[in-house]
């Protein structure tokens, strides 16, 4: 059996743990808050870090006796997953980047109801295209792209989804958002709590990222299009990697 560290407080970081650990391999989890932490049950074959690190110290902890890195990290967390393939590269250890499926719905969607997805490349894209419009907003992309969107006229428009995290509501707290207009709650949602939520706000526009099934864009994109609402989509990375299956094909090899 293998030891292996897995790098992501992710849904599948969570499941691919479960699994690997009930297969007979010996896992670390590393995930950068607490509240990561809180989410796995620790075990004889299963430890969990909770830190941030940078790139010297993901090398410092390959290095103690790792057999291989798999980085399930955000689809769109593009600056840890870069640092994670290069600290795996200098401790020698192979890097296997799970990809995240994303969502088929959309190819049900209609001619009009695509009409009103607008795809943009990044936080401050996005941010530029809302200021040329006008009505609610109701924004799901996390507190690290708030900065983007803290232009006082978007402020007084936005209604802010957020993970329940202190460091999260801090920094929509210290960037002029009111706590009337911050929610925050632990996803992924289905449709309904979606729609509910957004009538509340009467949000006009969704901001979302493409974060696949897992992530719950499905529902979320389902839940604004049936509302009436325009949405704006930040285009996911694109990477290489593995699907879920193969890399569970891949450690199955190893358990033999």
């Amino acid at each position: 059996m293998s030891k292996v560290l897995i790098f992501g407080g992710t849904t599948e970081g969570r499941l691919l743990t479960q699994k690997l650990c009930a297969a007979g391999h010996e896992v670390t989890l590393s995930c950068a808050t607490e509240y990561g932490r809180e989410l796995v049950q620790e075990g004889p074959k299963v430890s969990v870090l909770a830190q941030r690190l940078d790139a010297r110290q993901m090398e410092h902890l390959m290095r103690q006796g790792f057999e291989f890195v798999c980085d399930t990290t955000h689809p769109y967390a593009r600056e840890v997953s870069k640092n994670i393939r290069q600290a795996a590269a200098a401790a020698a250890l192979p890097y296997l980047r799970l990809l995240r499926s994303e969502d088929a719905r959309g190819e049900a969607f209609s001619p009009e109801e695509l009409k009103r997805i607008h795809e943009e490349p990044d936080a401050q894209a996005a941010a530029r295209w809302l200021k040329k419009t006008q009505g609610p907003i109701f924004l799901t992309t996390g507190s690290k792209d708030l900065p983007s969107f803290s232009d006082p006229e978007l402020i007084a428009r936005i209604w802010l989804r957020i993970l329940p995290m202190r460091d999260s509501l801090e920094t929509a707290l210290s960037l002029g958002f009111l706590q009337p207009q911050i929610i925050a709650m632990q996803g992924p949602f289905s449709q309904e709590v979606n729609e509910a939520l957004f009538h509340h706000a009467r949000a006009k526009f969704l901001v979302t990222k493409d974060s696949g099934d897992v992530g719950g864009y499905g529902a979320k994109l389902q839940a604004a299009l049936t509302s009436g609402m325009e949405v704006v989509v930040l285009k996911r990375p694109q990477e290489e990697g593995y699907q879920w299956q193969e890399l569970l094909a891949f450690f199955h090899s190893f358990s033999i």
